[in-house]
């Protein structure tokens, strides 16, 4: 089953945690609110192959 994006765009991982945590994420990234950081950590943590993740929390 595919996981998407708050856009509707597919996510590559198969991890429902990891995906909620991601959107949960960027959500909080682009209004500037704290815990982005946070939400995108437990987002790698639950799936370390989501390079998605990677890239966000990078960023």
């Amino acid at each position: 089953m595919a996981r998407f994006d708050r856009r509707g765009l597919p996510l590559s991982t198969s991890s429902d945690l990891a995906a909620g945590r991601y959107r949960d994420g960027i959500d909080l990234l682009l209004s500037a609110w704290p815990g982005a950081a946070e939400a995108l950590e437990e987002a790698i943590a639950a799936d370390p192959g989501f390079a998605l993740a990677h890239a966000a929390r990078a960023r």
